[in-house]
């Protein structure tokens, strides 16, 4: 892959049967490497970590790397030797309850910060709703071991962690909504119980349909 490309850099695994990910973006900044060497120098550096970021109720599956252009190579799909579980025990909270990791930079301006989610939550590390030991201390160390490895005086030479910030599209004016001029009214006939659980879009308490 060509010099200054940026990767969309995205580690995915499985919690409770479903998908969780987390992202970041990745700078080339030499002519030697690729994606297939980022995702082995990924698996490498940070999985280690990650594992020991995350409960043991989550399986880390792949990283998918990925060309930030379109219309350039195939994204690379890089597999972890399976299983791949976090290390934290305990019981998980809910896939929708994730720890915010803030990526900061020299420059002021939304464009210029980022951050990414990570899954997988152990109880035992909550208290009052907010993260503690150990979880908390090993969420710590993969932070700062993204700027050891990739940081701008990182170790990996060839990659920088970078925020990633495109044109923004041109503006489309939305879709007017329907206008509905008559009233249905239509009995119900049957009900279903859907298995999986979800999440309420208003989480005021008292507030939610």
């Amino acid at each position: 892959m060509a010099l200054n490309t940026v990767y969309r850099l995205r580690t995915r695994g499985t919690l409770f049967s479903q998908t969780v990910e987390f992202g970041v973006h990745i700078q080339q900044i030499l002519s030697s490497g690729g994606a297939q060497d980022l995702g082995s120098s990924w698996a490498a550096n940070i999985m280690p970590l990650v594992f020991a970021a995350t409960s043991t109720s989550c399986n880390w599956v792949e990283s998918v790397i990925s060309d930030v252009d379109p219309g350039t190579d195939l994204t690379v799909h890089f597999g972890f030797t399976q299983p791949a579980p976090g290390t934290i025990t305990g019981d998980t909270l809910p896939g929708q309850n994730a720890i915010v990791v803030q990526l900061r930079s020299l420059t002021k301006g939304k464009r210029t910060r980022g951050r990414f989610y990570l899954p997988a939550i152990a109880e035992p590390s909550t208290l009052n709703a907010q993260l503690i030991n150990p979880q908390l201390t090993a969420v710590q160390n993969l932070a700062q071991q993204l700027i050891t490895f990739y940081g701008p005086a990182g170790s990996q030479t060839s990659y920088r962690l970078v925020i990633f910030s495109p044109p923004t599209p041109p503006f489309k004016a939305p879709t007017p909504p329907p206008v509905h001029t008559n009233t249905l009214i239509t009995p119900v006939n049957s009900t279903t119980v859907d298995v999986n659980v979800r999440t309420m879009r208003r989480r005021a308490i008292g507030v939610g349909r």
